[in-house]
């Protein structure tokens, strides 16, 4: 009977492959791990949340969030882009490279820990916060682990062992789950917040890179352009990662941790909605970089259109419906949030700007790549800048809506001249 009902879907992928113009039947199988790994994700996320709005004051979580946003923007020392180029390295089995990028990670992310040192002591010494630089002393110390032994998935990835991947984030999901849970009801206090943060994340990255290199040894195949260009990647990164941290800082900073928490679980679901969009970006990767560029430009446009015409449409109005239910029984601290979540949905509308940036990174367009992430979060940062003031957090999620579709046009056009 599993068998019939198989060998039918089979047949239906198919089939409908002759409308998406795409090899569905891959397209399901791996997305099917991912996707299970995002349910687990979401449903963790969904208990924090819950949990978060209950337990902590908004000014606590607030102070929560403007700490991991510091942290996130010193993320660029420890090279994020390598990843992307070690799933390109490692598709092209180039499996060795996985370890020349971690030692180059790791190298680079001690900067950051320096930054984070000099940060925290400048709460310390100059602003006498004794709580928000002891969080930037812990997250010192755990930052090249933290920001480095993450490598482990674009090896799969590039493997195509999506379902590998899948099982291990999930289990270091339901991990992080259980510790930080207790925490929040039990503790409430912001510097344990942040080490069991740190200290989980740390653990289980290192013992998943382990244990997926030994289980699943690289071979002696490496790739010297793959770290040269993948310090290109990370360079592009560097304006991005501020555009994409930089509104919440000026909210907390302009109207206090209790707006930033407003803002944090106004845009937080849509976040997590965008996950199993993201998942197609990642099964696609390893594609487009075994691709020639005229297959790329040839089919990618068509595709986009589909998922633009009938998915991401039809997420955004099931998301309108329901949120307003869903913040009144799960977050009735945040009703404040419900308003400015529904205009944010309208972000996921240009999700396919990320797939034509993808298609570009697969390709080694660099200098194409260089003017995107330029320009696109150059012009991001001058509308937080602009509207933020004026508006609030209003003005942050304009500033994204208008930002991200410049970034569809802007992505669209460079896509073109491949």
């Amino acid at each position: 009977m599993i068998k019939k009902i198989k060998d039918t879907f089979y047949k239906i992928l198919i089939k409908t492959q002759k409308f998406t113009k795409t090899d569905n039947v891959y397209l399901v199988k791996h997305s099917f791990y991912l996707l299970l790994s995002d349910a687990v994700n979401i449903i963790s996320v969904l208990i924090l949340a819950i949990l978060y709005a209950k337990f902590l004051s908004q000014e606590t979580y607030g102070e929560y969030k403007y700490i991991l946003s510091i942290i996130a923007m010193i993320g660029i020392t420890a090279l994020p882009g390598i990843d992307d180029a070690i799933n390109r390295a490692v598709a092209r089995g180039f499996e060795g490279t996985v370890k020349d990028g971690l030692k180059e990670k790791i190298k680079w992310s001690l900067l950051g820990s320096l930054i984070l040192l000099i940060i925290g002591g400048y709460y310390f010494f100059l602003k006498n916060n004794f709580v928000y630089s002891i969080c930037l002393f812990i997250a010192a110390l755990f930052f090249p682990v933290v920001k480095s032994f993450v490598i482990y998935q674009s090896y799969l990835d590039g493997k195509k062992m999506f379902n590998k991947r899948a099982k291990y984030c999930s289990i270091s999901t339901f991990f992080y789950l259980i510790v930080i849970s207790f925490i929040v009801v039990f503790n409430k206090n912001l510097i344990t917040l942040i080490f069991v943060y740190f200290f989980t994340q740390a653990l289980y990255l290192l013992y998943f890179y382990i244990k997926t290199l030994k289980k699943y040894p690289v071979n002696n195949k490496s790739d010297i352009e793959t770290i040269k260009y993948g310090k290109h990647l990370s360079l592009m990164l560097v304006i991005t990662l501020i555009s994409d941290n930089i509104d919440k800082i000026l909210l907390f900073n302009l109207l206090g941790p209790a707006k930033l928490a407003i803002y944090s679980f106004a845009t937080m679901p849509i976040e997590y909605l965008r996950k199993p969009l993201y998942n197609i970006r990642i099964i696609t990767y390893p594609k487009f970089s075994t691709q020639s560029k005229k297959t790329i430009k040839k089919t990618l446009p068509s595709k986009i259109l589909k998922l633009s015409l009938f998915v991401i449409p039809s997420l955004i109005i099931i998301y309108v419906l329901f949120a307003p239910y869903a913040y009144k029984i799960l977050f009735s601290k945040y009703q404040e949030s419900v308003f400015y979540s529904c205009i944010y949905a309208l972000s996921l509308i240009f999700f396919p700007a990320s797939l034509l940036t993808s298609a570009l990174q697969a390709t080694k367009e660099t200098k194409k790549l260089y003017k995107i992430f330029t320009i696109m979060p150059i012009f991001k940062i001058i509308l937080f800048l602009f509207f933020i003031p004026l508006y609030g957090i209003f003005g942050a999620i304009l500033s994204i809506l208008l930002s991200n579709a410049f970034y569809l046009i802007l992505s669209y056009f460079y896509f073109k001249r491949i």
